[in-house]
């Protein structure tokens, strides 16, 4: 039996024990119902004999299915300080709240991380590496999920420089802020983004990334393969980044 206790750092008793394996199989019987499931094969297949093997092997759950998630809820910050004095490296990591994958604003959003931190032309990277010597690694990130989504911001540093480095950062992001993007960023940024998915087949880096999870809940419209649907081209034209 595959077992934790619930109390990390306290001897286990066996009452105390959970069945992992079973509290999975309770968690896939709720969650992958039939009409949540997408069943693909490849090959030299007989599609009769693939359906029966699938009928035998995946045995429809009973009860009720779990309900989604709720809205997640509201910020609360929280501070914590430890030292070290043995560390090497200093990986920094900040992040923000962001928009679901079904927002509108999320092409403005990717447009805005591309030329804040997508790559060696952007903000970030030019300033805080290339200008200052002060990150060997730094870039910011985009994540869209159904209700909810990150941006966030990465750097690798030395420990001694990670202040200076954050300060650089905070410097970056007050400017972008005060007076927002040049158009010609704005520009240089949406060219990124499509030369991007063309060199990638669909499957970029800015933030559009063509996720299994993510492509079976888009619309059918927004499914493609190499080419972008041009509606999406048009928004990511027409995007214009955040300004505070």
């Amino acid at each position: 039996m595959s077992a934790v206790s619930p109390r990390a750092g306290k001897p286990a008793t066996p009452d105390m024990l959970i069945d992992v394996a079973e509290l999975e199989r309770e968690y896939f019987a709720r969650r992958y119902r039939p009409d949540q499931l997408l069943v693909a094969a490849a090959g030299a297949l007989e599609h009769d004999r693939v359906v029966e093997l699938v009928e035998r092997s995946f045995t429809p759950p009973t009860g009720a299915a779990l309900p989604l998630s709720t809205t997640p809820p509201a910020f609360e910050p929280t501070t914590r300080h430890d030292v070290r004095d043995d560390l090497q490296q200093l990986y920094l990591s900040l992040g923000t709240r962001g928009i679901a994958w079904q927002s509108p604003d999320r092409y403005a959003l990717v447009v805005l991380h591309t030329l804040l931190g997508g790559g060696m032309s952007s903000r970030l990277f030019q300033s805080v590496r290339e200008e200052a010597g002060l990150a060997y690694s730094v870039y910011t990130a985009t994540d869209f999920h159904r209700d909810s989504g990150q941006l966030s911001i990465h750097l690798g540093v030395s420990p001694e420089r990670g202040r200076e480095a954050l300060a650089r950062v905070r410097t970056e992001l007050i400017a972008l802020c005060e007076r927002g993007p040049a158009p010609e960023e704005v520009d240089a940024a949406r060219h990124q983004i499509r030369g991007s998915d063309r060199r990638t087949g669909g499957s970029d880096t800015a933030g559009f990334r063509d996720r299994r999870a993510q492509d079976l809940r888009r619309s059918r419209s927004e499914r493609s393969g190499r080419a972008w649907p041009s509606h999406m081209v048009r928004r990511l034209r027409s995007a214009a980044p955040f300004r505070a």
